[in-house]
């Protein structure tokens, strides 16, 4: 099972390469449903580490954004995806460093946050 959920996985990352926007849209919904149903903790650690990483670009162009009514559907399908992502509580430690390590580290002064576990005072 693991073997066909990386497959599957490496499959849809494929398809966001693509130029083609229903390649890309469907894609992306496939990812969120990939985040909401895959039991990433059975699996080996760097899968949903790489799912966040490929739908980050769209969360990346909304920072540009004017109106919001100028938001591409790669760009919504982005926010809706991470949000599915946000959502999973068993694997909050490798999507904390996901998100993390790709946004960079938090400013100077600024505590990184604990997932899953209480900050010591």
């Amino acid at each position: 099972v693991a073997m066909t959920l990386r497959q599957s996985h490496a499959l849809v990352f494929e398809l966001l390469r693509r130029t083609n926007p229903t390649d890309t849209h469907g894609a992306l919904r496939a990812i969120g449903d990939f985040l909401v149903c895959t039991p990433y903790p059975k699996l080996r650690p760097g899968l949903l580490t790489e799912a966040i990483v490929k739908v980050l670009p769209g969360i990346r162009s909304l920072t540009c954004l004017e109106a919001l009514d100028a938001a591409t559907h790669q760009a919504s399908t982005s926010v809706v995806v991470i949000g599915a992502a946000l959502k999973r509580e068993d694997c909050a430690e490798e999507l904390g460093r996901a998100l993390f390590d790709a946004i960079g580290a938090p400013p100077p002064g600024l505590r990184a946050p604990t997932f899953g576990r209480r900050a010591s005072p």
